[in-house]
């Protein structure tokens, strides 16, 4: 759904860096599609959840679960990889959206709590059990956001992958502004505004949830800006970013350095690392 914004907006936020994949990243991939070959096969689940049909995969053994929630539009396939490395230290799943993959489509678009309320009814259903530590990326972190809010007693920790924070908008707005942009192309989809108008109301606080908040160290240049211009765009990201550690007293950012807005495929170690550290802390 991030993909979809409008052209300003979405070059803000540097949502399309997925395509620039580099080509150590490519051969770690296939390396670890490699290692799926020699993996026993993994418990796989579909069913349907209000009208949609969703698909469960789910691999390794031991608590907390792993929940991959994929960012708007993406394909569980992009995890490639990392799913197989947490599963070497716990239970790890991962769902389908309508029209990806193994799920036909459903109705559409839909809200982050909407996504929210399916994934809840989809572990339930598939008797996948708790506690859970939930990992949202871009769009998804707003649904891990949510679930985390509504469920903090079925869970072990979350972490956000350059996820957005509430304000981003008005925050691009207010600087767009300064630096002689536009601030009204610093806008959503009805769609994701309404989404961030749900974080506002349900999850601005987790108490001490175990948090990690990793957010994106090398951007893409936005086109039609000068590099100062960047630099202040990119700075409101970052600082945000930070601010998302804080709604848990148990919160803490990373900065992923070597990474675009898909950190999992461009540090794939740092990623594994944190949510390792999180399992092991959650069994102490």
């Amino acid at each position: 759904m991030f993909r979809r914004l409008n052209s300003a907006a979405s070059s803000l936020t540097g949502f399309h860096s997925s395509r620039a994949l580099s080509f150590g990243t490519g051969l770690w991939l296939v390396t670890m599609t490699l290692m799926a070959q020699q993996e026993p096969a993994p418990w796989e689940k579909t069913l349907e959840v209000r009208g949609r049909q969703l698909s469960i995969v789910c691999r390794g053994e031991g608590a907390p679960t792993v929940i991959l929630e994929n960012g708007y539009g993406w394909s569980t396939t992009i995890w490639n990889g990392i799913d197989l490395r947490i599963a070497e230290v716990t239970r790890v799943c991962a769902y389908e959206q309508p029209g990806l993959q193994r799920s036909p489509e459903g109705p559409q678009p839909r809200t982050a709590g909407e996504v929210a309320d399916d994934l809840d009814y989809l572990l339930t259903q598939t008797q996948v059990k708790a506690p859970y530590l939930v990992v949202g990326h871009s769009f998804g972190g707003l649904v891990a956001r949510l679930f985390a809010a509504r469920h903090l007693d079925r869970m072990a920790g979350l972490v956000l992958l350059d996820s957005p924070h509430e304000d981003i908008y008005e925050e691009f707005a207010r600087v767009m502004k300064e630096i002689g942009k536009d601030p009204t192309e610093a806008q959503g989809t009805p769609q994701i505004e309404t989404s961030l108008d749900q974080i506002r109301t349900e999850a601005e606080s987790l108490d001490d949830l175990p948090l990690v908040v990793m957010g994106h160290g090398r951007n893409r240049p936005r086109q039609g800006y000068t590099a100062d211009q960047d630099a202040k765009m990119e700075a409101v990201w970052s600082l945000l970013q930070q601010r998302l550690a804080t709604i848990s007293r148990q919160g803490r950012y990373v900065e992923a350095e070597k990474s675009g807005h898909v950190i999992f495929q461009d540090q794939p170690d740092l990623v594994v690392e944190e949510i390792t550290r999180l399992v092991r802390q959650s069994r102490q």
